[in-house]
């Protein structure tokens, strides 16, 4: 009941943030082809030969094309960065992460290794993503400070380099450091914090599966020594009393193949 409620309250606001950022990101981009436009045509500077550089491949245009596409947009605000990217930690955690943490973990005394796996999973996916973003924020701004254009007119095989005019250079500069350069640093820093998130999770994966070893009910050391051997009889005890009425093979995922998928453990 809680998943359901926690999953139509995601929906919700997903819609929201969706009509939100659609409106935003279509006067964005307005905006920015309407500058553009305004500098005049980047294709040739005064006075010389038009550019060789087809359209798509310019660094201005790229840069629309950037905050067309899905995603990237989410770097030109700090704030819309923080909450889009907690939206989407909590839809990967609820729908992906934590389904396949429970099937590893599905002791009830496995509760917070569950958690901190599920924890450490949706991370790796989020840093993934924000790394993605990050690169072609990165690959835009490289274009808008370089002082050549590397362009491909059919193919690999026949690029070529054009140097940039004065006047093109002039824009780029501007572009970078009004439409570019502060997105990157907000991507930059999102990628730092998700990284150190990412590496502390690591670290606690790692301490509570050290600290919730399973009894090794099927080690033949094991199944040799139980018989003579009180302490581990006891422990064995313990073991099956922490279980509960569930079959012994339900902690092994190998043996619970074997049983037929596992009979009597849900």
């Amino acid at each position: 009941m809680f998943s359901i409620l926690l999953l139509s309250w995601l929906i919700i606001l997903v819609q929201r943030k969706a009509v939100a950022y659609t409106s935003q990101r279509l006067y964005g981009v307005t905006s920015r082809i309407t500058t553009h436009r305004l500098f005049g045509d980047p294709s040739k500077e005064p006075g010389g030969d038009p550019s060789k550089v087809p359209q798509a491949q310019r660094p201005v245009e790229e840069y629309i094309s950037l905050i067309e596409s899905p995603f990237f947009a989410w770097a030109q605000s700090p704030k819309q960065l923080l909450q889009n990217s907690s939206i989407l930690y909590a839809i990967t955690f609820v729908l992906v992460s934590y389904p396949i943490s429970n099937v590893s973990f599905p002791l009830d005394s496995q509760i917070l290794p569950r958690l901190i796996s599920a924890n450490f999973g949706t991370l790796a996916f989020l840093l993934a993503f924000l790394l993605r973003i990050f690169s072609g924020w990165s690959y835009v701004a490289t274009r808008l400070q370089s002082s050549q254009i590397d362009f491909e007119e059919t193919g690999w095989f026949d690029g070529g380099l054009e140097e940039k005019g004065p006047m093109t250079k002039s824009r780029d500069t501007l572009m970078y450091e009004n439409d570019i350069k502060p997105p990157l640093e907000t991507i930059r820093k999102a990628v730092s914090i998700s990284a150190l998130l990412f590496l502390l999770s690591a670290g606690a994966l790692k301490g509570s599966l050290s600290s919730n070893k399973r009894f090794p009910q099927y080690s033949p050391v094991i199944l040799e020594n139980l018989q003579g051997n009180d302490k581990l009889a006891q422990a064995a005890q313990m073991n099956a009393l922490q279980r509960g009425n569930r079959p012994t093979y339900c902690d092994s995922r190998y043996f619970k193949a074997l049983a037929n998928g596992g009979q009597g453990c849900d």
